[in-house]
C-alpha cells in the first residue's frame, strides 16, 4: 500500500509541476488521504471514457458512466469549464458519438447496452437532440471534406452502411428538413460474415472487413461504381492500420521471421508492399496506434505495448510534449487521445496499476500544457 501512495503523490507532484511551470494554480485537492485507499474505491469504474477533441480544439466531448452504469454524453468547454450534454435514461442510453463540426454532435442510442436504437444530431448551440433514422447501430465515419454528412451501418447480418444528411429531421419539419435522411444507400459487402468497416483518415467507407472461409478478409469499396473488389489479404496475417485519404495507401502490419513485426506500405491499388518503415524484433505492432499526417500518407508517430505502452515519435511538435508530460509525470504511462483537425492542439491521457486517466490539453503551437479531467476524482 506504502507503493501505492508513493504512486499516488508523484501523479500530484508533476501536475503540480506542470501547472508551476504555466503559471496556473492547479485545480486540485491540496492533501493526500493518509488512510490506504480500500478495494471497493479501487474497484469503482471511471467517471467517463472515449474522449474526443473537437475539431477546433476547444471542447471535449465524453461518455460519462453514473452510479447506475448508464451512458451519457458530455461536453466540456475548455476555455468557460461549461458543460452541457445528453443524459442517459433507464431505457435508453448513448451508444456512441462522433462530432460532425464544432457546433454539432451523432449520436447514437442504444437500448440495454446490446443495439443501436437510432441517430440523433445534438446541436450544442440550441441544446436539442434531433432524430435522423431509426435503425443505425453505429457509426462509421464522418466525412471532414464534404459537410452536413454521416455515414453509419444498419443492424442485422449485412449491416449496410448509409450516407445521412445531418440537416435532416425525421420527426421535426421545422429543424431543417423532414424529409428520410438517407442521400446514399452502399450495396452490401458480397461475400463472407461482416466484421465491420473501416474509414480512411478523412472519415469516407473505405473497406468492409469479413470472416471468409474461415479467415479475416477485406474488400475495398469503389464510391463511384458503388462496388467491392476482394483484396488479397488475409488480416489476421498482415493486420491493416489505416488508409491514407487518397484511398491507394494503406498501412499494414506483417510479421517478421525472428518473432517480431513491422509496418509497412501497402498499396491498394496494385497490391504491392513497400518496405518497412519501422520494426520491432521483440514486440507485435498489430495493435499500433498510428499518428498521421492530414492526408495519412506521412507517419508521425506510433504508440502501441511493450511490456508498458510505449511510444515512438517523428514529429517534433508532439514529441515535445510527450516529454514534458514523461518527464513531470515519471513512472506513468503517457498516450495521445486525440488531435484537433488543423493538429494545433493535442490531448494526452497519463495512466497507471492505480490511476485509470488524468487528461492533459497540449497547445502544439505554444508548447502549453493543461489538465483537462482526472477519469476517477475518488482516488485523488
Amino acid at each position: 500500500m506504502k507503493k501505492m501512495i508513493s504512486t499516488r503523490s508523484r501523479i500530484r507532484t508533476g501536475l503540480n509541476r506542470i501547472m508551476l511551470c504555466l503559471g496556473v494554480v492547479a485545480a486540485l485537492p491540496a492533501v493526500m488521504q493518509a488512510a490506504p485507499l480500500s478495494a471497493d474505491v479501487l474497484s469503482r469504474k471511471p467517471e467517463f471514457t472515449s474522449m474526443q477533441l473537437s475539431p477546433d480544439g476547444q471542447s471535449v466531448a465524453y461518455m460519462r458512466i453514473n452510479d447506475e452504469d448508464l451512458m451519457s454524453l458530455e461536453i466540456l468547454d475548455l476555455k468557460t469549464s461549461e458543460k452541457q450534454g445528453v443524459a442517459g435514461t433507464e431505457n435508453f442510453d448513448v451508444g456512441g458519438f462522433s462530432w460532425l463540426d464544432d457546433r454539432r454532435l451523432a449520436v447514437v442510442l442504444s437500448k440495454d447496452k446490446l443495439y443501436g436504437v437510432g441517430v440523433y444530431i445534438y446541436d450544442r448551440k440550441t441544446g436539442r437532440l434531433g432524430s435522423l433514422k431509426e435503425g443505425g447501430v453505429g457509426i462509421v465515419g464522418v466525412p471532414q471534406n464534404r459537410k452536413n454528412r454521416l455515414i453509419v451501418r444498419t443492424g442485422g447480418d449485412e449491416g449496410v452502411i448509409l450516407e445521412y444528411s445531418t440537416l435532416s429531421d425525421a420527426k421535426n419539419a421545422g429543424f431543417g428538413s423532414n424529409q428520410d435522411p438517407v442521400r446514399r444507400s452502399y450495396p452490401p459487402v458480397p461475400q463472407g460474415r461482416l466484421r465491420g468497416y473501416f474509414t480512411d483518415v478523412v472519415g469516407e467507407p473505405a473497406l468492409g472487413v469479413v470472416y471468409l472461409e474461415a479467415n479475416e478478409r477485406a474488400f475495398i469499396l469503389n464510391q463511384e461504381e458503388e462496388t467491392w473488389r476482394l483484396l488479397d489479404l488475409n488480416l489476421e496475417e498482415t493486420p491493416l492500420l489505416a488508409i491514407a485519404e487518397d484511398r491507394q495507401l494503406a498501412w499494414i502490419c506483417r510479421y517478421t521471421s525472428d518473432g517480431g513485426s513491422a509496418i509497412h506500405t501497402f498499396d491498394l491499388l496494385d497490391e504491392t508492399f513497400g518496405p518497412a518503415v519501422y520494426e520491432d524484433p521483440n514486440y507485435d505492432l498489430s495493435g499500433a496506434s498510428l499518428v498521421l499526417s492530414p492526408d495519412g500518407r506521412e507517419l508521425q508517430g506510433i504508440s502501441y505495448m511493450q511490456v508498458r505502452a510505449h511510444s515512438v515519435w517523428f514529429d517534433d511538435k508532439l514529441k515535445a510534449a510527450y516529454d514534458r508530460l514523461s518527464q513531470a509525470l515519471e513512472g506513468f504511462d503517457i498516450r495521445l487521445v486525440d488531435r484537433s483537425k488543423n493538429q494545433d492542439r493535442a490531448i494526452f491521457v497519463a495512466v497507471s496499476s492505480t490511476e485509470p486517466g488524468q487528461f492533459f490539453l497540449a497547445d502544439l503551437e505554444a508548447g502549453g500544457i493543461q489538465h483537462v479531467a482526472a477519469s476517477a476524482p475518488w482516488l485523488a
